[in-house]
């Protein structure tokens, strides 16, 4: 039994390699690390799909916000504008100069430096037909006074949006020019006391340049692009957005790089089409800030498998692995040595030491099931031998069995009762000789006959 199950634990280390590649504490340790990266792969999933587009999102409608800053600033701009051109509208001023009776009111209060002081491109004065009076453009370069061709010294068309129903507030809005989108405002010209009735319509314009938009109040910290939708400075990308906005309200977010993000929007001019592309840029604080949250949790998930993989693998390997071990080397010991009294003795609670108490439990029963065994084969072979040794006193005794039977015959057929009598009869006084006689010779050949048994017994 010994032998055989050492030769099964040698066929078992043997075939170890091949039949059972790999152990059990790093099959646990496998299992750990890949629970570990599919925990630590679902939370940077979790963070690059639910948490990182937060942060996006928030950098866009921030982007939007900026945006709509600029829009507000532009307004902002447009109403200045307006409220410039009411005061010089409603004027006696240049209400008798429209009617001829001030002509020299533009070359006492009109001059280059004035108009400049109110950040003016354009002063444009006609009828309320369109014929020009007086006009003064400035090159929103240079400063210098200069021509622009879509006001020109012939007058305006009556057709003209600035022109077209005349009304106490007049219009605004923008209008694109040679040099750039223009902010204009056209106010029909009264007196001071509003009480006369319309002769003309005092234009004034201002060129929107990067710079002009940059210094708006709302627009401070910003960068901030504004030119026309034309504009050949527009990337081929920025065109394509400024073709699909079109003169819509909305508004586009792009990435221009991996650190900002810009929004696009598109204002009409007075007649309804596309003029002015607004681009409001900024840092991509949000992204960063959530790239940065990022690596923060891909280096506290890192930190936190470099340490939870030791410690998980080490109590496994307290709690399960080695308990385990000791009683796969147990048992291998007693396969190999076949001592039945070799206990584990375990005081754990749990599965593994029930299983080693259990098994304890079954090398005693195996003991007690041996030792029987044992004592069943020393009982049987005994009563083999005993079984053997009667049958050969059976065989030696069956002679003189049978020759006992036959004395014991032989006796019975010589009738010992009758040489009892004949005895008798001897012993009495009164025989007649002849009777002594036949008596003595039958007592003797009885005799005879019986010494003839007994040599027979003997033999």
């Amino acid at each position: 039994m010994a032998v055989r199950d050492g030769m099964d634990h040698r066929r078992w280390r043997r075939r170890r390699p091949g039949g059972v590649p790999m152990s059990l504490r790093w099959k646990l340790q496998l299992v750990v690390i890949a629970i570990l990266a599919i925990m630590a792969l679902v939370g940077l999933a979790v963070e690059r799909c639910a948490v990182l587009p937060r942060f996006t999102s928030l950098e866009r409608q921030e982007a939007e916000a900026e945006n709509a800053f600029v829009k507000k600033a532009v307004e902002h701009e447009l109403r200045a504008l307006h409220s410039t051109c009411c005061d010089w509208a409603r004027w006696d001023d240049p209400y008798l100069f429209v009617a001829g009776r001030n002509p020299g009111w533009p070359a006492a209060d009109l001059q280059p430096d004035a108009i400049a002081t109110l950040r003016l491109d354009l002063m444009y004065i006609c009828g309320l037909e369109g014929r020009r009076h007086w006009s003064l453009a400035l090159d929103p370069v240079t400063g210098r006074p200069g021509t622009l061709p879509d006001f020109p010294a012939t007058g305006l068309p009556a057709s003209h949006p600035l022109l077209t129903e005349p009304t106490a507030d007049g219009h605004t809005g923008i209008w694109t020019t040679r040099w750039g989108p223009m902010l204009v405002a056209a106010v029909p010209i009264t007196t001071s006391d509003r009480e006369s009735p319309f002769n003309g319509v005092l234009i004034m314009g201002r060129v929107l340049t990067e710079a002009l938009v940059a210094a708006m109040p709302t627009c401070d910290g910003m960068e901030v692009r504004a030119r026309g939708v034309g504009d050949l400075s527009w990337s081929l990308q920025e065109q394509a957005i400024a073709e699909r906005l079109g003169a819509g309200t909305g508004s586009v977010v792009d990435e221009v790089s991996a650190d900002r993000v810009a929004c696009y929007s598109v204002l009409p001019d007075l007649a309804g089409k596309p003029a002015l592309m607004l681009k409001a840029e900024i840092p991509r604080d949000a992204t960063q800030t959530g790239r940065a949250a990022e690596r923060l949790f891909f280096l506290a998930i890192l930190a936190a498998l470099i340490a939870l993989i030791p410690a998980t693998l080490l109590v496994l390997r307290r709690m399960v692995v080695d308990p385990i071990t000791a009683l796969v080397h147990h048992a291998v010991k007693v396969g190999q040595t076949s001592d039945l009294s070799a206990r584990l003795a375990s005081r754990r609670s749990d599965e593994i030491g029930v299983l080693a108490r259990e098994f304890d439990a079954m090398l005693e029963r195996m003991a007690d099931a041996r030792a029987r065994l044992l004592s069943r084969s020393y009982r049987s072979g005994m009563a083999e031998g005993m079984t053997g040794t009667l049958h050969g006193v059976r065989n030696a005794l069956t002679p003189a069995v049978v020759s006992v039977a036959e004395a014991r015959e032989q006796l019975r057929a010589a009738r010992p009762e009758r040489i009892a009598a004949a005895a008798r009869e001897l012993a009495r006084t009164d025989l007649n000789e002849s009777r002594r006689e036949d008596l003595n010779a039958y007592v003797q050949l009885a005799g005879t006959r019986l010494l003839d048994v007994m040599s027979g017994v003997e033999d």
